[in-house]
């Protein structure tokens, strides 16, 4: 039998909702710097010829930056679009739909920039 305060600590029906919300969170907070050194980042190629801002971006540590940028920001876009599709869409079955749309969106563009990234570093 559990006690009042036991059924308190739980994370809800879906038992998801505060991990969305933390993860939520730590992305946003992961984000502040990785877009400033992003902003940072594109002011130093500004007006270089190709091949400089080529070899700028071939770097081990921003490549990684990137990839953690791209991941984070993907991440949070998931979480938040999907925030949004729960809380304006009503019916259950496009509420679904959306959701799966959201998440499918997310991961293209989440790849693709990754592939770009990769490319990058390792093949141009």
């Amino acid at each position: 039998m559990k006690t009042a305060t036991k059924k308190q600590r739980g994370l809800g029906a879906a038992k998801q909702g505060v991990h969305h919300f933390w993860v939520q969170r730590m992305t946003a907070v992961a984000l502040v710097p990785l877009v400033l050194w992003f902003i940072y980042s594109i002011m130093q190629v500004v007006g270089a010829p190709y091949l400089v801002a080529l070899d700028y971006m071939k770097e081990p540590h921003r490549v990684v930056l990137m990839v953690l940028l791209i991941w984070a920001g993907m991440s949070h876009l998931r979480i938040g679009l999907s925030e949004v599709v729960e809380d304006y869409l009503p019916d259950h079955g496009l509420n679904a739909a959306a959701k799966m749309l959201v998440t499918f969106f997310c991961a293209v563009i989440g790849v693709t920039c990754l592939y770009a990234i990769l490319r990058i570093a390792f093949v141009a």
